[in-house]
């Protein structure tokens, strides 16, 4: 699997098992908007790499790093006390929003710096 494939179904994952775990409101997890945003996410950082390889490698080491965070919560489901649980899965959520939101921003800005290009002309 190639690295982009690999950390788009990494991101892909996340957020769709840090949404089934979500304790404090079960009716999120299911959420078509949080499903739309995470499609966005997704497309947006896959779109980062052609637009910005530079953005693209910091936000991929980040989503790694969240993930790999994510697996820790994983395995230890269930072995830890419920507010620990809740507390590591609202800051990974948290992390997963911070993140997509850079991402859409370093999208924004390379776009509007194409803009100003072009208005260049």
């Amino acid at each position: 699997m190639s690295g982009l494939k690999l950390a788009a179904f990494s991101i892909a994952t996340l957020i769709i098992l840090t949404g089934c775990v979500n304790k404090t409101d079960p009716a999120k997890s299911n959420s078509p908007i949080a499903q739309r945003e995470g499609v966005t996410c997704i497309n947006e950082f896959k779109a980062l790499q052609s637009l910005s390889p530079g953005d693209f490698a910091v936000y991929q080491s980040q989503f790694t790093q969240l993930t790999n965070a994510y697996d820790v919560y994983r395995k230890n489901n269930g072995a830890i006390n419920k507010d620990s649980e809740e507390i590591l899965n609202i800051e990974l959520q948290s992390k997963l929003k911070m993140i997509c939101a850079r991402v859409k921003g370093a999208v924004f800005k390379n776009m509007d710096e194409r803009s100003q290009e072009i208005n260049k002309i």
